[in-house]
């Protein structure tokens, strides 16, 4: 029989099982809540998400151009953008898609006013 070797040099070191902590809990600030202003929604705003979401851009969409001019020739993309405006807005203008955002716009906004309405007479 051979020397004997230290158990350190034959077995394989053993390390502790992790220890898992719990994340402190995040509390809300205390205080009275912020008062936010009810501001009602502008046609405007509604256009733009609509055209940016569709489009994939997260930046600022130009008002001087035109949906037909934003989609470049895409019209499976154009005809969704306006059939989103059609559901959000009552009335849209013939030829929207030409129209520059800025007169697109002003058009849309009277839909917008009177589906407002529709829907809190409604309520």
């Amino acid at each position: 029989m051979g020397p004997r070797q230290p158990i350190s040099d034959v077995a394989p070191a053993i390390s502790p099982a992790p220890v898992q902590t719990a994340a402190a809990p995040i509390t809300a600030p205390s205080g009275p809540a912020m008062s936010v202003d009810d501001v009602p929604i502008k046609a405007n705003d509604i256009l733009n998400v609509i055209v940016a979401q569709k489009l994939k851009k997260v930046e600022e969409v130009p008002l001087s151009k035109s949906i037909k001019d934003l989609v470049r020739g895409k019209s499976t993309l154009q005809n969704e953008i306006l059939g989103d405006l059609q559901m959000e807005f009552t009335s849209a203008p013939e030829k929207g898609e030409e129209l520059p955002l800025e007169e697109l716009d002003a058009a849309l906004g009277v839909g917008l006013l009177v589906n407002i309405l529709r829907v809190q007479c409604r309520t």
